[in-house]
């Protein structure tokens, strides 16, 4: 397809343009531009008031000259996908560019509005591409797309809590693009009515999920290459078993202790502690906002799903526990030096228990005691990707270290010049993390080299101002 594109820094490819589909292809670009741009049956919103659509014919297309920010790539294709939904709340996303975005046509059988999130909940009867949705299903159901596929939209997110979609395809969260000075801020994190939030690495079509940023800007959503774009998953077997992402970058929640919480209505929910002493942030693990008119939620009083004891003090944090139908069952299956407080009256945690929570009134606490250090030594030496990337101005990077070692970690350009050195000397084996402020360097791609005895390993990070 031949193409003439005015802009420099942006190239729109349309794929596979089907000649027998009826489904109009809403086109827009995003930006603080006003005004529409039309040209041959094509319309832009929220444009740069101009006309930038010009004639579209079988050889291709023109833009004209001017700045677009963002605009969506069409993969062109006449696609299906079927989208398991649970019994309950679900978060969702529409799959597919479709001739009507209307609520009531997209999701006949559920039973509640369709609510985005805007700071707090909104209701919309009409949806959009890129974003992510609650809507409420009497029992488990099976939603049904027929549209064309889009491989890649970019949305426009707020300072803190966002519901975003997928799009057609499976979209890896690594190779989201950030622009403007978003920084990341949690995990992605999908909705399982049965289990609760999870961990996500992997977006996976018709359904929603969770992102908090620092500032306001724009994510793109991309999956691979326009021009091979793969073919639509399979819908998964059993929405329960979703995937789920690694929780630590030296491991999985599977090193926590858990307490588990199951309502008369069979509904569970995990949270995960830890009674040593962890390198660990735990902003990553702060939980989203509970889902209009919930289920079951439980999360301790720092709105997280994660904590870890503290050196030399005891920790005790509040556990909150909404909208579940009692009794409650609570257990635990470990042997940890921590107690459960309900109130006033402490459970130890010593042994695998149980217990059988009757009201709602009664304050629940878990009660971590004091961490002397670490058990357990890395087993290799490594280098973990900084936290958050891209970032603007502090980042944290973190390493193994699995025997004491001469440590040397230095920051260097794109160029390969030396901005600083972070580490120069003798370190304990151990879990390290050291932080780094960028404000005094200008945007762009650094790298950060660390040597420990004869280990040696280079990583890459996007500084965003």
């Amino acid at each position: 397809m031949k193409m003439m594109l005015s802009i420099p820094m942006l190239t729109i490819a349309l794929v596979g343009m089907l000649q027998a589909q009826l489904i109009t292809h809403p086109w827009h670009v995003i930006d603080h531009g006003g005004g529409k741009s039309t040209g041959s049956g094509w319309t832009l919103s929220a444009s740069i008031g101009q006309p930038t659509a010009q004639v579209i014919s079988d050889s291709g297309f023109t833009l004209e000259g001017g700045y677009i920010p963002g605009a969506r790539f069409l993969g062109g294709i006449a696609s299906a996908l079927d989208v398991q939904l649970e019994s309950g709340w679900n978060m969702v996303s529409v799959p597919f560019i479709v001739s009507d975005y209307r609520k009531a046509i997209l999701y006949p059988s559920a039973t509640s509005r369709a609510f985005l999130y805007q700071g707090v909940y909104v209701q919309r009867d009409t949806l959009a591409n890129g974003y992510g949705y609650w809507l409420k299903y009497p029992g488990a159901s099976v939603s049904h797309f027929n549209g064309s596929s889009i491989a890649r939209e970019t949305i426009s997110v707020a300072d803190k809590w966002n519901m975003i979609g997928c799009l057609s395809y499976p979209i890896r969260t690594a190779d989201i693009v950030i622009f403007d000075s978003v920084t990341l801020a949690s995990n992605y994190w999908g909705y399982s009515s049965a289990s609760g939030y999870f961990a996500e690495d992997t977006l996976i079509p018709g359904r929603g999920y969770w992102i908090k940023t620092h500032n306001a800007g724009r994510l793109v959503l991309r999956t691979g290459s326009v021009l091979n774009a793969p073919s639509p998953p399979s819908p998964p077997k059993n929405a329960d078993h979703l995937p789920t992402a690694n929780w630590r970058q030296s491991g999985t929640t599977d090193e926590f202790s858990r307490l588990l919480f199951k309502d008369a209505a069979g509904y569970e929910r995990t949270l995960h502690y830890s009674t040593e002493l962890l390198d660990l942030n735990l902003n990553r693990y702060e939980l989203p906002p509970v889902p209009p008119n919930s289920l079951m939620d439980v999360r301790f009083g720092s709105n997280r799903m994660v904590e870890i004891a503290e050196e030399g003090r005891m920790n005790e944090v509040s556990i909150r526990l909404s909208s579940a139908v009692y009794p409650v069952a609570i257990s635990w299956n470990d042997n940890k030096d921590a107690s459960l407080v309900v109130g006033g009256s402490a459970l130890s945690l010593k042994e695998p228990g149980s217990f059988l929570l009757r009201s709602p009134e009664a304050v629940i606490k878990l009660r971590l005691s004091p961490a002397s250090g670490r058990k357990e030594l890395p087993r290799e030496f490594s280098l973990d990707q900084n936290y958050p990337n891209p970032f603007n101005p502090v980042t944290v990077i973190r390493y193994q270290l699995p025997v004491d070692s001469k440590v040397t970690l230095k920051i260097y350009s794109a160029l390969g010049q030396a901005v600083t050195t972070l580490l120069d000397g003798t370190e304990d084996a151990g879990y390290k993390s050291v932080q780094w402020n960028a404000a005094g360097v200008a945007s762009g791609v650094y790298f950060y080299r660390l040597e420990a005895g004869s280990f040696t390993q280079i990583r890459k990070m996007l500084v965003l101002k």
